[in-house]
């Protein structure tokens, strides 16, 4: 899922009552476990930190860094980026079953997975125990602040697009 700081709501996401959450409310679900964030789970629990720092201290550097970024536009000018541009990623990877030995190095595979993935831009995992599976949150922040380029689709359109192919190619 791409994350802003604020959600653009788009009509027809008023009209199929979607809900896309911005990056605090998704923090609130995945760290915080707000009552009113996470209504699917009947006992919230502090998740588990599996790599990196904790979602405050991601929250705080990640602010920090939208504060100061400036995106240049075509013509050549300056300006802060917008609320509204997809600056992190988060990826929910799901263990189907019991917390057990095997669940323990599938989340040592998948940190390692996302760490060679990702590098440096991997922020945080967590683990939350309180649900009927175990599951982690990763948390990316792109050097660039532009999430859509962690996405292996826009990768590949962008490349497609290097090579000259034409938009509907692409």
């Amino acid at each position: 899922e791409m994350l802003s700081r604020k959600v653009l709501v788009k009509p027809s996401d008023k009209a199929t009552k979607s809900k896309k959450w911005n990056i605090k409310e998704t923090i609130d679900e995945a760290t915080r476990r707000n009552p009113d964030a996470c209504l699917h789970v009947e006992n919230p629990g502090k998740p588990v930190l599996v790599f990196g720092q904790d979602l405050e201290a991601l929250e705080r550097e990640h602010e920090q860094a939208c504060d100061g970024a400036v995106d240049v536009q075509k013509n050549g000018k300056s300006r802060k980026i917008r609320s509204t541009q997809n600056t992190m990623a988060c990826i929910v990877l799901s263990w189907p079953g019991e917390m057990e030995a095997d669940c323990k190095r599938w989340q040592a595979r998948s940190v390692k997975w996302l760490q060679d993935t990702y590098g440096d831009q991997l922020k945080t995992v967590i683990r939350h125990d309180d649900e009927a599976f175990p599951h982690l949150h990763a948390f990316i922040v792109p050097d660039d602040l532009k999430a859509i380029s962690l996405h292996p689709g826009d990768s590949a359109k962008q490349k497609a697009k290097a090579d000259g192919l034409s938009p509907k190619e692409q």
